[in-house]
């Protein structure tokens, strides 16, 4: 990426930020009033699944209830559960990235992980950061992962979380709201080799 390029992508997200916080004239003269406007669906979560095992998800968890899941996990101390979760759920928001066409929808993934583990201890954090660093170095852990992957398969959901979160659903534009033609086998096989290593 040129830097041009890296510098309108930088005003894109602050334009986007802006509009989506929806900051407004207060009142009081030289005060700031912020309100939060936000879509229907956006960053919804449709599925409690609780803290469970990567054995027991479905294709049509999406990365919201993955992550939220995966929160439950860590506050139990469950950490390669929520280890799994969070692996899943970031490889499924890779996934709805290619595939959702509105691309200031794309920080979906990236917003949801932050309002779900915002209020996450540090010593949790660096609790599950050992334990990614320890699964990233064992070869055994990385292709239990993938195998996983494999069996579960592409997200069968439609990606509603993110589609809901862009520019195009806020300012009601319409149009389509998935990539044309798109090819999902071709896809999530990209996300397993490119993206999740499992090459």
């Amino acid at each position: 990426m040129t830097e041009k390029a890296g510098i309108s992508g930088t005003i894109l997200l602050l334009l986007s930020a802006f509009m989506l916080t929806g900051v407004a004239p207060a009142a009081e003269p030289g005060q700031l009033e912020v309100r939060n406007y936000t879509t229907p669906g956006n960053l919804e979560s449709p599925h409690d699944i609780g803290c469970i095992p990567l054995s027991a998800a479905s294709p049509k968890y999406n990365p919201v209830d993955l992550y939220r899941g995966a929160k439950l996990c860590l506050n139990s101390g469950r950490y390669q559960e929520a280890f799994a979760l969070i692996g899943l759920a970031n490889a499924y928001g890779r996934f709805d990235m290619l595939r959702v066409a509105d691309r200031t929808a794309h920080q979906a993934v990236t917003m949801a992980r932050m309002e779900v583990f915002r209020d996450t201890p540090d010593a949790v954090k660096s609790e599950l950061s050992a334990v990614v660093a320890k699964n990233s170095d064992n070869a055994e852990k990385r292709a239990d992962l993938c195998r996983e992957l494999r069996r579960l398969g592409h997200p069968t959901y439609y990606p509603r979380y993110m589609v809901q979160h862009g520019m195009a659903a806020f300012m009601q534009r319409g149009g389509e709201e998935l990539v044309g033609a798109f090819d999902k086998n071709k896809a999530w096989s990209d996300v397993l080799n490119t993206y999740a290593k499992c090459a």
